[in-house]
């Protein structure tokens, strides 16, 4: 007993110092994709910081026993993985789970809409109906977890503007901001990959503040 004990954890020793390697790899494709998101911005250094502070409004909204841009296993309360482990081909969480909801809801032709409430935004932003039009949606082998999106959003169906962003597979979100332009950046977060709402909230990226929410449903 004691044998089988200290074979599974070396086994689990040595699946750490795999993992450790895999993320390092993973981070450092993580820099390149920065790069490639940045020359998609119009204004490098504003465009990537907009981003990222979107990003940071993802974990802040949810209440999770793992810290941020991690990915809480099913299999433990404590058990935490990096989340661009998830949905990256390879069972990282010891029951799989991380690789067990893969499927990107905002794919590509895929169209949401839905109308604003709470909506405490500048005048810019007064609309009752919106509508948003995944147009483009890339996948990188490199780089499995997120999905880069070209986004169009609609407000009352009389005005329009191009968004760029990610969808995140360990966060279950859209994360957008305007490709041109300042106005209002949108977290989109669905409870699973299979579901047909997603709970969005924009934020003016002068304020950094939620200023208007939305329930979205995807049209069929």
């Amino acid at each position: 007993i004691i044998l089988l004990a200290a074979v599974q954890v070396q086994s689990f020793a040595d699946r750490d110092e795999v993992n450790e390697m895999r993320l390092n790899d993973l981070q450092g494709k993580l820099q390149d994709l920065q790069h490639i998101l940045d020359e998609r911005a119009q204004t490098r250094e504003q465009r990537f910081r907009e981003f990222h502070e979107l990003r940071a409004r993802v974990h802040s909204l949810t209440e999770s026993k793992c810290g941020r841009r991690e990915f809480h296993c099913e299999d433990s309360e404590v058990h935490c993985i990096h989340d661009i482990l998830v949905c990256d081909g390879a069972n990282d969480c010891h029951d799989g789970s991380d690789e067990k909801h893969c499927e990107n809801p905002a794919y590509a032709g895929a169209t949401f809409h839905g109308n604003e409430f709470n909506n405490k935004c500048e005048h810019d932003f007064n609309a009752e109906h919106i509508h948003v039009d995944v147009i483009e949606e890339k996948r990188y082998n490199d780089f499995p977890s997120i999905s880069l999106l070209d986004v169009k959003v609609s407000l009352d169906d009389k005005s329009s503007k191009m968004y760029k962003g990610v969808y995140s597979y360990g966060e279950k979100a859209m994360v957008l901001y305007p490709e041109h332009g300042n106005g209002f950046g949108m977290i989109c977060r669905f409870d699973t990959d299979e579901s047909k709402f997603c709970h969005a909230e924009f934020i003016s990226l002068i304020s950094r503040n939620v200023c208007a929410e939305a329930i979205l449903t995807l049209k069929e």
